[in-house]
C-alpha cells in the first residue's frame, strides 16, 4: 500500500512545482491595448520647464563624468521644454516622449497603426517586430505607468552620452542585450529613463555601461 501511495504524492508534488515554475513574474503587467486605455484616462498635465538629474555614466550638457565611476549625480540642470515634433517632445537619452496622453499614445484613426508616442517608446526598447510581447507595461503605485525590457536585444542610439575629441557631445550607437526603463507619472510626464547593458553586473569595469535621467517639472 505504501508503494502505491508514493505515486500520487509524487505527481501532486510535481504539479505544485510546475505551477510555481510557470507563475507569472509580472502579475501586474498589462497589454499594449490596455496601456492605451490607461494613458487615455490619466489626468494629463504639461509644464513649461523641467529639471534633470543624470547618472555618472552619462555625459551631456557640458558636464564631464569619468566613465567607470559610480559616485554621485549631477542635479538641477534646468531646461525649457522645447516644442514637440509629431506630438512627441524628445527625452535626453533616448528621444522618448517627455509626455504621453490620449492624443499621442493611441491608435491612428483607422487603427491601422499606432501614433508617435507608442511607436517611439516601443521601437526604442526592442529591435523586433514582436515588441508588444517583449515590453513589460505596468501601472505604478502613484497612478503612472512604466515600460521595461529585461535582457532584450536592442540596436539604438543614445543621445549625447560622451564627449568626443573635439570637445562636443556625441551620440553613441548601442547594440546588444540591455535592460531599458521608462517611467511616467500620473500626469503622463516622463520622470525616469534608464539604460543598463546586461554586462553591467560583471566585475570588468570595461563591460559596465549604465545611464539614467530623473525628471521633475514646473512652470
Amino acid at each position: 500500500m505504501k508503494r502505491k501511495l508514493l505515486v500520487p504524492c509524487s505527481l501532486a508534488l510535481l504539479s505544485v512545482l510546475s505551477l510555481a515554475g510557470c507563475s507569472n513574474p509580472y502579475p501586474n503587467a498589462i497589454s499594449l491595448d490596455e496601456a492605451i486605455t490607461y494613458v487615455s484616462e490619466m489626468d494629463s498635465q504639461t509644464y513649461s520647464y523641467y529639471d534633470v538629474s543624470y547618472s555618472n555614466y552619462f555625459s551631456a550638457d557640458q558636464v564631464e563624468i569619468e566613465s567607470g565611476s559610480n559616485e554621485g549625480t549631477i542635479n538641477n540642470i534646468v531646461f525649457e521644454l522645447p516644442s514637440s515634433s509629431a506630438g512627441v517632445t524628445p527625452s535626453r537619452i533616448f528621444g522618448a516622449p517627455l509626455h504621453i496622453n490620449a492624443t499621442n499614445f493611441t491608435y491612428n484613426e483607422d487603427k491601422s497603426g499606432y501614433t508617435a508616442g507608442v511607436n517611439t517608446i516601443y521601437n526604442m526598447m526592442v529591435s523586433s517586430d514582436n515588441y508588444r510581447d517583449q515590453v513589460i507595461v505596468e501601472p505604478t503605485e502613484d497612478g503612472g505607468i512604466s515600460f521595461n525590457t529585461y535582457g532584450s536585444f536592442i540596436n539604438c542610439v543614445l543621445l549625447s552620452v560622451y564627449k568626443n575629441a573635439s570637445g562636443s557631445y556625441s551620440n553613441m550607437q548601442i547594440k546588444g542585450d540591455a535592460n531599458i526603463e521608462f517611467v511616467y507619472n500620473a500626469e503622463g510626464n516622463l520622470i525616469k529613463e534608464k539604460y543598463t547593458n546586461v554586462d553591467f553586473y560583471r566585475d570588468d569595469v570595461n563591460r559596465k555601461f549604465e545611464c539614467f535621467v530623473y525628471y521633475t517639472y514646473h512652470n
